[in-house]
């Protein structure tokens, strides 16, 4: 008997002592988990101090899980909505800051920036608004990643001698392939002109054009030009052609956003018709007067200033293969 009582007593005294040690640790664990409305806070973004209001949930006091902070500052413009972590923007949200900082590689640059964030940064679809170094405004609307234009995109400025950059971005910069920058070049006030979506098709699919090895390798796209090529130049938007005996008036070398082009003008000298052919590479070797022969594919109608003055009209061309019978009189 004695056994067994004593027994019995240490059971109840283990129990006591198991709950004991529960509710204790029910206290230690407890959160204090509440929603707030407008709480005056300060919160450090980008190395400011931003006074305003807060509203969405807390934990222990600190802000956390979803909500919404309000900057109060009324020159100023800052809202946060999403995710909060120890009083902290953390996780997914959207922000409206118009003292945003993008890290360009040249130099910073504070501007509006309207989009998604995450931890902070820019990241995901967005826009932002700033002013360059000759205080001309631009506006980026497209894709960003870990705070910079990254993806597909699209930069426009407050300034008519721009280009449009539209296409695709990397580390900050427009990085077009050869289609985006044929089309960005079209934007340009000297020699505007837009390009077709079935043309812009044609330079997707055949990489291996532009430039082209060899005339041969031309030869499974021509088509024989006419007249209609001049006046409806959108019957070839998926051909190239044969130009023959051509002057060079003027030739170009120049390096579009890491693409390096030769541009000439040509013309015809029974028909005064002129041909803006740019090529998408280096030739260092064409010079005023030469006669030329190149394989081309027809973009659109233009107009382009002369030397001395007046407008004329042109033809844009996307060169394929070109060739130069040397210098001629001029």
């Amino acid at each position: 008997m004695k056994i067994r009582k004593i027994k019995t007593t240490a059971f109840v005294c283990a129990a006591a002592v198991t709950m004991a040690l529960a509710g204790c640790g029910q206290s230690v664990g407890k959160v204090n988990v509440e929603e707030v409305k407008n709480e005056a806070c300060d919160i450090s973004y980008q190395g400011r101090q931003i006074s305003g209001t807060y509203t969405g949930e807390t934990v222990d006091g600190k802000k956390e899980g979803q909500g919404t902070f309000v900057g109060s500052d009324s020159e100023h413009r800052f809202q946060y909505d999403g995710e909060w972590k120890k009083d902290e923007i953390a996780g997914k949200g959207s922000l409206w800051d118009d003292q945003h900082v993008m890290h360009f590689l040249d130099k910073d640059r504070t501007g509006t920036y309207d989009g998604e964030v995450n931890y902070g940064e820019a990241s995901g679809d967005g826009t932002f608004s700033a002013v360059n170094d000759d205080n001309v405004s631009y506006t980026y609307s497209g894709s960003f990643e870990n705070g910079i234009f990254e993806g597909k995109g699209k930069l426009t400025y407050d300034a008519e001698d721009y280009f449009v950059q539209k296409g695709t971005f990397k580390d900050g910069e427009f990085d077009p392939d050869d289609k985006e920058m044929l089309i960005a070049l079209g934007t340009g006030s000297t020699m505007p002109y837009q390009m077709t979506e079935q043309t812009g098709k044609f330079i997707d699919e055949h990489p291996e054009l532009f430039p082209a090895a060899s005339e041969d390798g031309c030869k499974d796209y021509m088509k024989d030009a006419d007249d209609q090529l001049w006046e409806e130049p959108v019957l070839y938007q998926e051909n190239l052609v044969k130009i023959t005996g051509r002057k060079i008036g003027q030739v170009w070398n120049d390096t579009y956003w890491n693409h390096e082009v030769t541009t000439i003008l040509t013309w015809d000298e029974d028909t005064g018709k002129t041909h803006y052919v740019i090529f998408p590479e280096k030739r260092e070797d064409l010079k005023e007067g030469d006669a030329v022969t190149y394989c081309a594919l027809p973009v659109a109608k233009s107009k382009y200033k002369g030397k001395t003055g007046g407008t004329h009209d042109c033809l844009v061309m996307y060169g394929s293969f070109l060739s130069a019978a040397g210098e001629t009189d001029q």
